[in-house]
């Protein structure tokens, strides 16, 4: 009979863990036209996906890119709407110019439906690090939208006068929007972003932040109490996991590290005050037998957020390996010199044995 696995068995730990719920980038993948959808069966189709847009609720995040999103698809709306009342009654009557630019109108608003959905899945802070990438996107929306309806053979279709005022204005808003890429900027979103930078900045110099400040960061950003907390620390260790091409690791988990003193200190009543009696929190190893003396009925337990998943216990040198997941550096070292390739909590290949120091999380730890 097999002995039973270690507690401080990274196999103990990855069973101890769900399997995380990978999340494709909004643009990534490749799209295609329903095949054998032509004439009005292709209209219809279309007409049906850009009024199920319009009537998407709103995220909270990209609020301004959605908004002129959906102002536009609402003006395409009843321009196709007005083609399938007053165009041809025959499926043939389409040109197979007018086909082509159904079927490539299709695609584009579905990667516009796609785009939508990730932002509303995505937790604020990961929308927040993402508002550059994500307002491209939008824009490359706009851009595939006007590159289409400007190719449309509209005499074709034998529109009516609102049906022509209708295109020749949604033509003229994608073309002035595509040539104005700060109408794409999210300024209320970029100071939420860089005011969470700033509280990373601070922690990263070993200066902890003004809890007032930043509980109304976190307020503004939408992180309220510990399970909204908790939930964006586990979207965004999704997201490391997930390893997009261009998102920076490091400053991913410098946030969620962020976020774990935030849900440790802030929103755990009795870690706070933990916290505030402990004689000297910076020193870690009376901080791991603080309480434990005669003459204290205090206990204090060191989260799990700040122990390694290696060796369970509290980490003295964090560090990302380059999976993005973070160990103490003797653990995964070790774990290395092995003989081991492969992450001990993704299971994923280490495609390099560099170790990124992680400053955030350190200084949490040493508070």
């Amino acid at each position: 009979m097999a002995s039973p696995v270690s507690a401080s068995s990274p196999v103990e730990f990855l069973l101890r863990r769900l399997p995380p719920r990978r999340r494709r980038p909004p643009m990534g993948g490749a799209f295609f036209a329903p095949t054998g959808l032509a004439g009005l069966t292709l209209l219809r189709a279309l007409a049906s996906l850009a009024a199920g847009l319009v009537a998407e609720p709103k995220p909270p995040s990209q609020r301004r890119n959605v908004d002129a999103l959906t102002r536009r698809i609402a003006l395409l709306s009843a321009l196709l709407e007005s083609v399938l009342y007053d165009g041809p009654d025959s499926l043939d009557a389409f040109s197979d110019a007018a086909n082509l630019c159904f079927r490539e109108l299709y695609v584009v608003l579905y990667r516009a439906e796609m785009l939508v959905s990730y932002v509303a899945s995505a937790s604020r802070a990961w929308a927040l690090l993402r508002g550059p990438q994500l307002a491209a996107s939008f824009r490359e929306i706009d851009t595939e939208i006007a590159v289409v309806l400007d190719v449309l053979p509209a005499a074709s279709l034998r529109l009516s006068q609102d049906a022509s005022g209708h295109l020749e204005l949604l033509r003229a808003r994608c073309r002035c929007r595509c040539r104005a890429p700060g109408q794409y900027h999210e300024p209320a979103e970029a100071a939420l972003r860089d005011g969470l930078l700033a509280a990373v900045r601070q922690l990263e110099l070993g200066q902890p932040p003004d809890h007032s400040s930043l509980q109304s960061l976190l307020s503004d950003i939408g992180i309220s109490n510990a399970a909204s907390c908790r939930a964006e620390i586990e979207y965004l260790e999704e997201q490391i996991l997930s390893q997009e091409e261009d998102t920076d690791l490091p400053l991913v988990g410098s946030v969620v590290a962020l976020l774990r003193y935030c849900l440790f200190a802030m929103f755990d009543a009795g870690n706070e005050k933990a916290l505030r009696d402990c004689p000297s929190a910076g020193n870690r190893q009376r901080l791991l037998s603080w309480g434990s003396g005669s003459g204290d009925d205090t206990s204090f337990s060191v989260p799990k957020e700040f122990s390694c998943p290696i060796s369970l216990d509290l980490m003295r040198d964090p560090v990302v390996a380059s999976t993005g997941q973070t160990y103490d550096r003797p653990s995964i070292i070790q774990w290395i010199e092995e003989g081991h390739s492969t992450c001990p909590s993704s299971g994923q290949a280490l495609a390099e044995n560099r170790l990124v120091p992680n400053h955030a999380l350190r200084s949490l730890i040493s508070q």
